[in-house]
């Protein structure tokens, strides 16, 4: 069990890398995603509701603003994972990276820049994913060799006492 982890050492932590590296240039080539898309607009309107006061006139209308914003952007929000995609994925930012690649292929898939970077996430994920499911399958075969129904004959070198070598005092 042990050979097979030094002999995927790193493909897991290399794998997250690109999909971090595809989240990122996904979310600058469809325009810094849905979230940020107004982020400028509220900052004026903060701008606005401090300078005035929410009880005025001016503040009353960025308030109003503010909560359409808030509706729109609710709206917009990239989908949640549930447990079953992390467990499957490995982990959670790789489950809510695939899901916000598919939703920006599906807003912007006229865009040749946005399909290319879906596609990086897509390849990125799936390194992940095999990687994950490799180093969970070898390891739930090591459990259960250590408790299955030959677990005395699994393992037996743990139990064996070793004789020291080298220095004696």
């Amino acid at each position: 069990m042990d050979v097979f982890a030094l002999a995927t050492w790193g493909v897991g932590s290399v794998a997250m890398k690109g999909v971090k590296a595809a989240h990122t240039t996904l979310k600058a080539t469809s325009r810094a995603g849905r979230f940020e898309r107004y982020t400028n607009l509220r900052k004026l309107l903060n701008k606005n509701v401090m300078k005035h006061g929410a009880d005025s006139a001016r503040g009353a209308k960025a308030i109003r603003a503010q909560r359409a914003l808030r509706q729109i952007g609710s709206k917009e929000a990239t989908p949640g994972t549930n447990r079953l995609d992390r467990l499957l994925s490995g982990e959670g930012e790789v489950a809510s990276a695939s899901k916000f690649a598919k939703a920006m292929r599906a807003e912007f898939g006229g865009n040749p820049d946005v399909v290319k970077a879906a596609d990086a996430m897509d390849k990125a994920a799936l390194k992940f994913k095999l990687s994950y499911g490799a180093a969970t399958t070898v390891d739930v075969g090591d459990k259960l060799g250590e408790k299955g129904p030959y677990a005395d004959q699994y393992g037996n070198a743990k139990d064996v006492l070793t004789r020291e070598v080298g220095s004696r005092w």
